[in-house]
């Protein structure tokens, strides 16, 4: 085996990748492309199944110390995942399934992209294949071997899944008034969320109200009706018992009907209101968090000098309820903001101010950049002006 260098040249490179890929998939050929600085995965036909390109694995490779190659090159191994190397039709082995959000943002920051539909800000609709052993998740790249539009994977995809679907769900009734609680997905095979797909067999379940359906995890999907308390009280329940499993999907529910869908956000006046903040404030702190310890380490090239400013959860003594807080310090600027409720300013030692996100973003407008990571983070790249911090006082009293 070449030994890895800082001196590694584009074709000793290619050879480690290529000698991993025939370790991982034994039947596989792979030739090396040197005018486009890729490999070809030929299967046992000589048929081409897949490409890596290696550019931007290569440029990762040069910047990281001794294990961070050895992981670099493995996620390079990862872009190719050939569902047909042991003479499977990929197409029927295609599959809906939903996913978090952190998960797809940390395979585009390792050059991996997967197309998706967003169903929420922290969930997603994309393909997976099914294979004997695992379910992998398909990347543009995949998708462009194969010759199929993202379109028209997810319609062979959804068909494959109808086909082997009977809508049973398995349903729980108030055995006072006889009106349906709750459904449950009853097939448990890793596929029940990518069932909502198929809407109009959700929307012939006679909830209160409208639909509600909580993705819980791969193989658990919820539904009840937006206006029965005790179904939305059960569906806490269940975030709640499932929150360790470590498939969970974020706990931010949509609301279906035959418009579309699109977040459910349960009224404030809602006694459980609270409780279901206090849930997706508790899971964000954990996806931020884990952001933020990417990007200061090995993703650190994507915010070079910039400082991550902690999303915190802080009990709101004034309400029910709970408030989300960073801190902005004059002295680490620029920054990279979280979304939250509330921002401080620190100046020196003390506090200078504190506002609203919503006031914040409307005053230090000429400040403040997007950025296209996620969860969201804003970089401002100046501290506000005496009168900047006063606007944002007032303003944050005027929206809340």
């Amino acid at each position: 085996m070449i030994p890895m260098s800082p001196l590694t040249s584009p074709e000793q490179f290619a050879q480690m990748v290529a000698e991993r890929l025939r370790q991982r998939i034994a039947s596989a050929h792979v030739e090396y492309g040197a005018s486009r600085f890729e490999l070809f995965v030929k299967g046992d036909r000589g048929q081409l199944i897949g490409k890596v390109f290696l550019g931007n694995f290569y440029r990762e490779f040069l910047e990281s110390d001794l294990h961070g190659q050895e992981l670099i090159m493995l996620r390079a191994c990862q872009v190719i995942e050939a569902p047909d190397l042991a003479g499977i039709d990929f197409e029927s082995r295609l599959f809906p399934q939903i996913k978090d959000r952190w998960s797809i943002e940390k395979a585009r920051l390792s050059s991996v992209h997967m197309p998706y539909v967003e169903l929420s800000e922290h969930a997603a609709l994309l393909l997976a294949y099914d294979l004997p052993e695992r379910i992998s998740y398909v990347g543009s790249e995949q998708l462009e071997n194969w010759q199929l539009s993202f379109d028209m994977a997810l319609h062979n995809a959804s068909a494959n899944l109808y086909s082997r679907t009977t809508f049973d769900f398995e349903q729980v009734f108030d055995e006072n008034t006889g009106a349906l609680l709750f459904a449950v997905s009853p097939w448990r095979d890793h596929y029940d969320c990518g069932r909502f797909v198929f809407a109009s067999e959700i929307l012939k379940l006679p909830v209160q109200g409208e639909h509600v359906v909580f993705l819980i995890s791969p193989s658990y999907m919820f539904i009840t009706g937006s206006k029965s308390d005790r179904g939305l009280l059960f569906a806490l329940s269940e975030l709640r018992a499932n929150k360790a499993d470590p498939h969970a999907l974020p706990p931010f529910p949509v609301l279906l009907n035959r418009d579309g869908y699109r977040p459910f956000e349960i009224s404030p006046d809602n006694s459980l209101h609270h409780l279901f903040e206090e849930a997706q404030a508790a899971y964000l702190k954990g996806v931020y968090a884990d952001q933020r310890q990417c990007l200061f380490g090995q993703f650190n090239r994507l915010v070079p000098g910039l400082y991550i400013c902690q999303y915190d959860v802080v009990p709101d003594g004034y309400r029910v309820g709970v408030r989300t807080s960073a801190v902005i310090d004059q002295r680490r600027l620029p920054c990279l903001v979280p979304q939250v409720s509330q921002v401080h300013f620190r100046a020196g030692e003390g506090p200078a101010s504190s506002a609203s996100f919503a006031a914040f973003l409307s005053v230090m407008a000429d400040a403040i950049q997007t950025t296209d990571l996620y969860p969201a983070l804003y970089r401002l790249n100046r501290f506000p002006s005496t009168h900047e911090l006063g606007q944002m006082s007032y303003l944050s009293g005027e929206l809340g």
